[in-house]
């Protein structure tokens, strides 16, 4: 069965849909497309969530329990899906087929398996679905991104440079058949002298246009380059947070790392398959008209050696997976040894660290050592059959020139463009096969650069002096409510009480425009979706102890890199006299901070992220366990600086340890 690799952890679930979407229709669906409208948990997407996103392309999917000795007498007439336990992660998979000792699948990670019945026992976690076709989908055709390409004007300069350039290389391979044909006999010295000066300038020329050509391609790589990134990054800061959240952080580096490899196919493809084809075309003309028996010679060869690449490359890129499978293990297990780093001198801890790490290299240099000897074999088989031809291609042309078929000039010809032929055949099968690599690139790209964005009204607020917040149901993962509020009203102080996982940090969220919220919250009576939620966001600050580390100095975290809040910072550190302050909680504001905060406690931590608070004056502050490291003394200095800053603001407080900067009413979010 047919079936594609999932490039991102969550992907399995839309992966196996995306195969059965072909097993019926037989076409493929962008996973782009399935993504977009998919709801995601933190491990993938759960089976109900599977279930109503099939449903809209016209599979329905039903889910049930079963044993796995019921599952082994379970006839199957259609590919179904099980969910699999392996290395410690749920996984779906496609079941095509059994028998007494193996299954069959199709796995999202590795492609097309068999696993034999004991080991799959062990995976099987008792779920089967089954698919049923309901209605035939809408699909909507998109434009081929080299179609996009030809029609811009910026681009004729290349295709024009194409053509010259294997025009004049064309022209000049006739030098040689002419100089035979046409001098030589004639002993034509003064004719000698003009055509060597014609094709010298026809040679001069083609150099010159070469480099011209080597030059644009390469700002056309930059500048393909500088623009993906300028979107990617542009997409991050305006998309949709529900969009966005269903990657992980190691999906965005992929996706930010293949841009630089995007860009150079990009650039150099439309040359080099253009640049090729012409090539290709003019060698297969100028060879049929020289000897049709000697085209027919040259295809056979020029066959064989595309079959010969096919199948390395197709050997190559299935095992190339794997590789990267292995690899990625080889390096987790070289983590989990830096991770116990403290630890690694105890003897069992290091006998199993080093097992481990052993094992995974192993199993690691076994793929690259068999891609090596494919590779090795393949490139020595191909030197061979270089260092063949010229001798082959001289010995049956000088066949015909001995029975008179062509004249020596055509032979040297017909050698002269037999290398013309076969190169740019070769050049041109390794481009179309490493064409789906570039397509997969491709749609990974797609799904940030297309990425819905926030829509935002044209109002804005001179101060945010009340928030409503109607009929707010809040789903996790579109199933599961955590917070529910018919009717609150924000115009004051308030503490946020409640149990855990009853959606107290929830609330600050979307109070933050964090969580998107279609309707139902207002700002002094204004519909959000009639406000401007960039301009909203800067009046309105959110303190966690969860907020990730950025590769700054801890003065220009604090001030945001903004000049404006820069000079307010400046003024309240004289002002309130915090230098003393600092040096007492040994916070240097020119120390850099390093990844996830490790070179400071967790309370330096939490002052540096409340100094924030000194930046600017704020209409709304939310305070989400803001105090909790930090000592009761701390505590209360900071309490009276932030509540004589900050005294317009409105204070909206979670803690569970009683450390609020206001006295405040207390609201419970279970009874909102």
């Amino acid at each position: 069965m047919k079936i594609k690799k999932q490039n991102d952890l969550k992907d399995c679930g839309l992966v196996v849909f995306q195969a059965l979407f072909y097993h019926y229709n037989k076409k493929w669906i962008s996973l782009f497309e399935l993504k977009k409208s998919a709801f995601f948990s933190d491990d993938g997407i759960v089976i109900k969530n599977l279930q109503n996103l099939a449903f809209q392309w016209g599979i329905e999917l039903e889910a049930y329990n079963i044993d796995f000795e019921t599952l082994k007498k379970e006839e199957l007439n259609e590919p179904v899906i099980l969910l699999i336990n392996e290395n410690d992660n749920n996984h779906y998979v496609i079941l095509e087929n059994k028998n007494k000792k193996y299954f069959y699948i199709a796995d999202p990670l590795i492609g097309n398996r068999k696993i034999k019945i004991n080991d799959f026992e062990k995976m099987f976690v008792d779920i089967i679905i089954f698919p049923n076709k309901i209605f035939n989908p809408e699909i909507k055709n998109t434009k081929n991104w080299i179609f996009t390409f030809l029609n811009k004007k910026e681009h004729y300069f290349l295709f024009f440079s194409i053509l010259l350039v294997s025009i004049l290389h064309f022209s000049s391979a006739f030098f040689l058949k002419t100089v035979i044909e046409k001098i030589l006999p004639f002993n034509d010295k003064e004719l000698l002298f003009k055509i060597s000066f014609i094709f010298l300038w026809i040679f001069l020329f083609k150099f010159s246009q070469n480099i011209i050509k080597n030059i644009y391609i390469k700002k056309l790589q930059n500048n393909i380059e500088y623009k993906i990134i300028k979107n990617f990054l542009f997409s991050i800061k305006q998309g949709k947070n529900s969009q966005l959240l269903k990657l992980e952080i190691s999906d965005y580096i992929k996706r930010f790392s293949i841009i630089p490899g995007f860009s150079f196919y990009c650039s150099h493809f439309l040359y080099s398959f253009f640049g090729e084809m012409v090539s290709f075309v003019f060698s297969t003309v100028v060879l049929y008209l020289i000897n049709k028996y000697l085209f027919i010679i040259t295809l056979i060869i020029g066959i064989f050696f595309i079959l010969i690449s096919f199948i390395y490359k197709k050997i190559v890129n299935k095992k190339y997976n794997i590789l990267n499978q292995k690899n990625i293990e080889f390096n987790s297990s070289f983590f989990d040894i830096i991770k116990n780093i403290e630890k690694i001198k105890n003897k069992d801890i290091n006998k199993m660290l080093q097992f481990n790490i052993e094992k995974k290299l192993n199993d690691y240099k076994k793929e690259e050592n068999f891609i090596w000897k494919i590779n090795y074999v393949f490139q020595n088989a191909k030197n061979l059959l270089s260092e063949f031809l010229p001798i082959f291609s001289i010995f049956i042309s000088s066949l015909f020139v001995i029975n008179k078929n062509i004249q020596i000039g055509t032979m040297i010809l017909f050698i002269t463009f037999i290398s013309n032929f076969l190169n740019p055949l070769n050049s041109l099968t390794d481009l179309i096969i490493s064409y789906p690599i570039f397509i997969n690139d491709y749609d990974l790209l797609k799904f940030i650069l297309f990425l819905p964005k926030e829509k935002n009204g044209n109002n804005n607020l001179d101060k945010i002096n009340t928030i409503n917040l109607n009929n707010i149901n809040y789903k996790y993962n579109n199933l599961k409510t955590i917070l529910k509020i018919e009717n609150f009203e924000i115009k004051e102080n308030i503490h946020i009480i409640g149990n855990n996982g009853t959606g107290k940090s929830t609330l600050l969220k979307i109070l933050n425009l964090d969580l998107e919220l279609e309707k139902g919250i207002y700002f002094n009576n204004l519909a959000l979706s009639f406000l401007n939620k960039n301009f909203l966001r800067n009046k309105i600050i959110y303190i966690s102890g969860n907020t990730p580390s950025i590769d700054v100095t801890v003065y220009e975290f604090i001030i945001d890199k903004n000049s404006t809040k820069e000079k307010v910072f400046v003024k309240n550190i004289e002002y309130y006299d915090l230098t003393k302050m600092l040096e007492k909680w040994k916070i240097n504001l020119n120390q850099k901070i390093k990844n996830d905060w490790s070179n400071f406690s967790l309370g330096q931590k939490q002052i540096i992220l409340l100094l924030k608070l000194f930046n600017q004056k704020y209409d709304l502050i939310l305070l989400d366990e803001a105090f909790e490291n930090i000592s009761d003394e701390n505590f209360d200095t900071l309490k009276i600086l932030i509540n004589d800053f900050q005294n317009d603001a409105i204070f909206v407080e979670v803690s569970h340890s009683h450390k609020f900067i206001k006295d405040s009413k207390k609201i419970n979010v279970q009874k909102l």
